[in-house]
């Protein structure tokens, strides 16, 4: 694989998080959760919130993949948030978190796990009504981000939810250029990838930065729709 050896590091950095540190986002110390950190409290708020828009006024979304799920803890509240959802697949290349995901999940009947690469997903054309992608993309090297977002785009019939880390952020431009926690990271732009989607009929319906202004958001939501004539 292109770039292997950043795929690797970036693995085995959410192997540690999701087992020997007993989850990123969403440990537990005693009976306070480590959900304190603003930036994906506030992602998964807009996120919610998107979802909650989507499937109000659009029934016909029955279907759903988180790429990129971790352990699946948001996985699984979007699969009992949205019961009207008959099909929740989650998908992660780290097989650990998923083993845990699988566990938590035992008892959900519409959510499934599955083990897989961004670069190269698992799934037939059109094969999902909505796909998330959160906290996820500034992992891809930058020479691999077209391809992303094309896989994101293939099997994706209806409609992408996106979080981006914002380039044109003060804290992405400027204090962490190259790597975020010893990893490198790869910010991008609205404009980056609504340009790339462009290409396979997605069209930006909105953005949202954790921020009123985009500027002073280091983390922004794109939401895509696929033209209805493609």
């Amino acid at each position: 694989m292109k770039n292997k050896n950043h795929y690797e590091k970036t693995k085995e950095f959410h192997r540690i998080r999701a087992v020997e540190k007993n989850g990123y986002y969403d440990a537990m110390v005693g009976n306070r959760p480590l959900k304190h950190i603003f930036p994906q409290l506030r992602v998964r708020n807009i996120v919610r919130s998107k979802l909650d828009q989507l499937t109000g006024y659009d029934s016909g979304i029955s279907s759903l993949v988180d790429v990129g799920c971790g352990r699946g803890d948001f996985t699984i509240e979007i699969s009992k948030r949205y019961p009207q959802l008959k099909k929740i697949c989650g998908c992660d290349f780290v097989e650990q978190a998923l083993s845990i995901a699988q566990k938590d999940s035992a008892s959900v009947n519409n959510i499934s796990f599955q083990e897989a690469q961004l670069l190269s997903l698992p799934y037939d054309d059109n094969r999902f009504d909505l796909a998330l992608c959160i906290n996820v993309l500034h992992h891809i090297h930058k020479e691999d981000l077209g391809k992303a977002l094309s896989e994101l785009a293939r099997i994706s019939k209806r409609y992408l939810v996106l979080e981006i880390k914002n380039i044109n952020n003060f804290l992405y431009r400027y204090l962490l250029p190259k790597s975020l926690l010893g990893m490198n990271v790869y910010p991008t732009s609205i404009a980056e990838v609504s340009n790339a989607l462009k290409k396979h009929n997605f069209q930006l319906v909105e953005h949202r930065g954790i921020f009123l202004f985009n500027w002073l958001s280091p983390l922004i939501i794109l939401t895509f729709k696929k033209d209805k004539g493609a």
